[in-house]
């Protein structure tokens, strides 16, 4: 079973304008409701003056998602933008629309448009990762061995995290986690200190 999801590393934001109304999409990355909640938050603090801040956001965990029209029309603002993120297959990802009103009425099709193609902006402009599940192996030798472990780290899509030196080499590697096992079998002294979820580029 494929464990890896696709979700982005850093905030990011866009500006589109349609008939005067401007829409700034602000996609920042979160963990939990409390997250989204405290983003959305500081988001509308910015924007006090903006007529709407709609925002939709999906975390991975149990799949729970939540949007709100912030005041639009009933489906038209956080609808398009909670499809925008199914749509990509982001999980633990938050994105608010502001919209400063223009003066120009741009109907209910014409806002979920602008909000959906608001929302697709932001997220095209963010850093989108897949991450995979991972293992942390902590990895033992000697300076002899060091050129020949760090190879076979590469060589099993491993990233060096950190390494120590004293009487021996202590590495620190993160492995995809079907390749971990297949690691330890190459190198005895290794073994796993954690697992989680990271981005192998």
């Amino acid at each position: 079973m494929d464990d890896s999801y696709r979700t982005i590393l850093n905030a990011a934001e866009s500006r589109l304008t349609v008939k005067k109304s401007e829409f700034i999409a602000s996609v920042a990355p979160i963990k939990s409701h409390e997250e989204a909640a405290a983003l959305n938050a500081e988001i509308r603090s910015v924007h006090r003056k903006a007529r709407h801040n709609c925002y939709a956001y999906i975390l991975r965990k149990n799949g729970d998602s939540r949007s709100s029209d912030d005041g639009e029309p009933s489906g038209t603002g956080g609808r398009p933008i909670l499809e925008i993120l199914r749509k990509e297959s982001l999980c633990d990802v938050i994105c608010v629309v502001t919209r400063y009103f223009g003066g120009i009425l741009l109907g209910a099709a014409g806002l979920s448009r602008a909000y959906g193609k608001a929302a697709a902006a932001g997220v095209h402009a963010a850093d989108i990762r897949v991450m995979k599940k991972s293992a942390t192996l902590c990895i033992r030798s000697d300076y002899g061995q060091y050129d020949k472990t760090a190879a076979l780290v590469r060589a099993h899509g491993g990233v060096v995290v950190s390494e120590a030196f004293a009487d021996g080499v202590e590495m620190t590697a993160d492995f995809p986690e079907e390749n971990a096992n297949v690691f330890m079998k190459h190198v005895g002294a290794a073994e796993i200190i954690r697992v989680g979820y990271r981005d192998f580029g």
